[in-house]
């Protein structure tokens, strides 16, 4: 057990030695990521926009939920429509009338900007779109009017009312930190596998009569430099 901790605490020591020999080379492939990836996010990353809208499930004959004739059966009838109303929202039918509507963009860009969730177990359903142009507001409006026609068309029970437009697009801040910490725990890996790499590949030189010795288990009696 005493040469078994030996062995670990020299394999410790021989890496300590091998980091520390290498050391220059380790800091320069660290600094060289994190600089690169902060510069991409300072310079080459595009800001992103944000904008959403809210939409919710009432009954046909009227628009305000407090009515008397607004029952918790209604309610829970509803909310469990509502989980149907999202998958619309999310259909090819839905997508491509917003991108022929808006003209600018094809149903493909606009599934990878909009997204539609019921908010928990109510009746409403909150439509998003991120994009990295200014107009995700304007994307939005137009995407919840298609989405609310085609529910309409499709799945006419009850009604469905807008309870907020998107007004504006707000930019969504970026994690420059995070960008950065992920260059310099990349370059320090990275930095490190290439010392080792090398340490290994050199460990299968033969430098001196030592290692001879060491790696045939013979005496050797004459060596020719």
């Amino acid at each position: 057990m005493e040469n078994i901790n030996s062995s670990q605490y020299m394999s410790l020591i021989d890496i300590i030695k091998i980091l520390k020999k290498r050391i220059i080379f380790i800091v320069f492939v660290t600094v060289l990521c994190t600089g690169i990836m902060a510069a991409k996010s300072k310079y080459f990353s595009k800001p992103m926009y944000k904008a959403y809208t809210t939409a919710v499930i009432v009954k046909g004959d009227t628009n305000i939920i407090a009515d008397p004739q607004y029952t918790q059966s209604d309610v829970s009838l509803y909310q469990k429509i509502a989980a149907t109303y999202v998958q619309i929202a999310k259909s090819n039918l839905v997508l491509n009338n917003t991108a022929e509507e808006l003209k600018k963009y094809s149903p493909s860009e606009i599934r990878g900007m909009v997204t539609a969730v019921q908010n928990g177990e109510t009746q409403i359903i909150e439509l998003s779109v991120m994009s990295n142009n200014r107009d995700a507001d304007t994307i939005a409006n137009v995407y919840c009017d298609n989405f609310i026609k085609e529910s309409m068309r499709i799945l006419p029970i009850g009604k469905i009312e807008v309870l907020d437009h998107a007004t504006n697009s707000y930019q969504v801040s970026t994690s420059k930190l995070d960008n950065i910490g992920i260059g310099f725990l990349l370059g320090l890996a990275v930095a490190i596998g290439i010392v080792f790499l090398k340490d290994y590949i050199d460990s299968f030189k033969i430098r001196d009569e030592k290692q001879v010795s060491k790696l045939l288990n013979i005496p050797v009696l004459i060596t020719i430099k």
